[in-house]
C-alpha cells in the first residue's frame, strides 16, 4: 500500500510569477510520518498567505515546525499537516533505510507538473492531451511504483516559463483545435438529439432564427455547419466553467469575473437579436475565453530557469528537513531524478554547487542523479523553431547564458569530482535528437572519474520511456530501482 499526500507546499520563490511550489509525496506504507488534516483541500487564499508568512525569510516553508504548531494549536488553519503517531515497530532499521527521491517533471521547462493532466486541462487548456495524460497517470505513476518498492518519492512542481506572444498564440490555436475535437466526439449523442429537434421545428415560422441557423440561402440544410457551431460554443462554455471553478488558482479577481460576466451577458443579448445566433455566440465566446487563456499564460513571460533551479534547491532543502525530523527516511540516500527538462534541472543542480549553496545545502547532500532523456547541451536547441519555443523563452538570447546552463559544458569546467554524486543516464532508443548528447555527456562524466552508468532502453521513445511503469528486466524503472538500492 502507498501513502499519498497531495499538494504539499514546500517553498515560495521570491520575485517569480507563479512562484508557489508544491509537491506530491508518495511514501511506502511502513513509513507513516504524518496524516492529512480533514480539510486540507480548502484552497483558501488567506490560508495560502498564512503559509507564506510562516515560511523562513528566504521563502522556504518548514513543514516540521508547522506540524508542531498544529499539534499545539487545534484552531490552526486547515491547510496543514499533523504528525502521526508511530507504531512500535516504526523505528526499525528497515524503515530508516528507506531512500528518498525528488522527481523533477519534464515539459520543455514550459509545461507539465506533478499531475501533468491538470496542467494541460487548466493552463494549456488542451482537452486531448489532458485526457491522454490522465489515462497514463503522469507523473504520479512514477511515485506510486517507487513507493511500492519501498522508496519514498516526491513529485515536484516548479515555476514554468512562457514563450513570446506569437508562439503562444500558435500553441493556443493548436490546443483549441484539439479541444474542439474532444468535445465534438463526446457530444455526438447530444448533437444527434439536437438535430432531431431542429428538424422538427424548421417548418414553424415562429422560429425564424432557427430556420436561418440551419438553412443556406438556397434552402439546403447545413447539418455539418450546425454541429460545428454548437461544438465551438459548448467548448467555449466548458473553458469558461473551468476558469470559474479554478479562479483562485489563476489569481482571477472578482473584478475580472464581473467584467467577463458583463461581456458574456452582452454577447447573449446581441446574439438573441442576431439573425445568426450560433455564429455570433460561437465567435464571441471564443474571443472571450481565449483572451482569458492568453492573459493567464502571458503572465509567465519573462520568467527564466533561475526560478526553476531555485525550486529544485528548495526541494532538496525541504527533503533534508523532512528526512531529519521524521527519522524514518535515510537522509544519506537522497536522489534527484528528472525526465527531459526535469533531467536537465536535476543534473544542473547537482553539478553547479552554487545552486544548492544558496539554500545552505551542497552537492554532497545528493547521493545520486537519475536523468531520463535529459537535455545536457542547450546549444543543440539553437535551431529553427526550437530556439523560439524552448531555448530563448527559458534561457534568454545570450549564447554565454546557454553554456552556463548546459550540464555538458558545466561538467567540462569542473575541477574536482570529490563532492559530486553518482549518475544514472537513461536514454530512449528512438530519442534521436538527444542520443548523441547523452552519450557525449556520459563520456564527459567518465573523464571526471565520476561514477556514471549509461543505459539505452530498447523500443522506447521520449515519452513511453518514463510512462512505462513496468519493473521488468530492461525497463526504465528496473534500472532506477537497481541504481537506488
Amino acid at each position: 500500500m502507498v501513502v499519498i499526500h497531495k499538494d504539499v507546499f514546500f517553498a515560495n520563490i521570491p520575485g517569480v510569477e507563479h512562484g508557489d511550489c508544491h509537491l506530491d509525496l508518495y511514501l511506502p506504507d511502513d513509513v507513516r510520518t504524518y496524516e492529512r488534516n480533514n480539510e486540507i483541500h480548502k484552497k483558501d487564499t488567506n490560508a495560502v498567505n498564512n503559509i507564506r508568512n510562516k515560511g523562513d525569510k528566504d521563502g522556504t516553508y518548514n513543514i516540521v515546525n508547522d506540524i508542531r504548531e498544529t499539534n499545539e494549536n487545534q484552531e490552526h488553519i486547515n491547510n496543514r499537516y499533523s504528525r502521526d503517531k508511530f507504531n512500535d515497530d516504526s523505528g526499525s532499521s528497515e524503515s530508516k533505510s528507506v531512500p528518498f527521491v525528488l522527481f523533477i517533471h519534464g515539459g520543455g521547462w514550459r509545461r507539465g507538473g506533478r499531475s501533468a493532466w491538470k496542467h494541460y486541462l487548466f493552463f494549456d487548456v488542451n482537452f486531448l492531451v489532458a485526457f491522454l495524460q490522465y489515462f497514463i497517470g503522469s507523473y504520479g505513476n512514477i511515485g506510486e511504483v517507487l513507493a511500492q518498492n519501498n522508496i519514498a518519492c516526491a513529485i515536484v512542481s516548479y515555476p514554468l516559463t512562457e514563450a513570446g506572444p506569437v508562439v503562444l498564440i500558435v500553441e493556443m490555436l493548436l490546443s483549441y483545435i484539439q479541444s474542439v475535437f474532444v468535445i465534438f466526439v463526446l457530444c455526438l449523442p447530444i448533437h444527434g438529439l439536437l438535430l432531431l429537434f431542429l428538424y422538427g421545428i424548421v417548418d414553424n415560422s415562429r422560429f425564424y432564427v432557427t430556420r436561418e441557423l440551419i438553412y443556406l440561402e438556397n434552402g439546403v440544410i447545413t447539418n455539418l455547419n450546425t454541429l460545428f457551431l454548437i461544438t465551438l460554443t459548448f467548448t467555449n462554455s466548458v473553458i469558461a466553467t473551468l476558469f470559474f471553478f479554478k479562479r483562485k488558482e489563476f489569481n482571477i479577481s472578482i473584478m475580472h469575473i464581473r467584467l467577463f460576466g458583463l461581456s458574456l451577458f452582452a454577447v447573449l443579448v446581441l446574439s438573441f437579436y442576431s439573425n445568426s445566433l450560433l455564429h455570433y455566440l460561437a465567435i464571441s465566446t471564443l474571443i472571450l475565453t481565449q483572451t482569458m487563456i492568453f492573459y493567464q499564460r502571458i503572465r509567465r513571460y519573462g520568467s527564466t530557469y533561475d526560478g526553476q533551479v531555485k525550486a529544485v534547491a528548495q526541494a532538496v532543502r525541504w527533503a533534508k528537513c523532512f528526512c531529519e525530523e521524521t527519522g524514518h527516511i535515510d537522509i544519506n540516500r537522497l536522489y534527484l531524478m528528472g525526465h527531459s527538462a526535469g533531467g536537465h534541472l536535476a543534473t544542473l543542480s547537482a553539478l553547479d554547487e552554487s545552486i544548492l549553496a544558496e539554500v545552505a545545502c551542497s552537492t554532497e547532500d545528493v547521493k545520486g542523479v537519475i536523468s531520463i532523456s535529459g537535455v545536457y547541451d542547450l546549444l543543440c536547441l539553437n535551431k529553427h523553431w526550437l530556439r523560439h519555443v524552448y531555448l530563448e523563452p527559458t534561457f534568454g538570447t545570450s549564447s554565454k547564458q546557454w553554456l552556463q546552463a548546459s550540464p555538458e559544458h558545466l561538467a567540462q569546467r569542473s575541477k574536482s569530482a570529490n563532492t559530486m554524486p553518482k549518475f544514472l543516464l537513461i536514454l530512449a532508443e528512438y530519442d534521436i535528437f538527444l542520443k548523441s548528447q547523452s552519450y557525449k555527456f556520459a563520456q564527459t562524466l567518465g573523464k571526471l572519474n565520476l561514477e556514471c552508468k549509461h543505459v539505452e532502453i530498447s523500443k522506447s521513445n521520449h515519452f513511453n520511456v518514463v510512462t512505462n511503469t513496468s519493473t521488468g528486466k530492461g525497463t526504465t524503472l528496473s534500472y532506477v530501482i537497481e541504481f537506488i538500492k
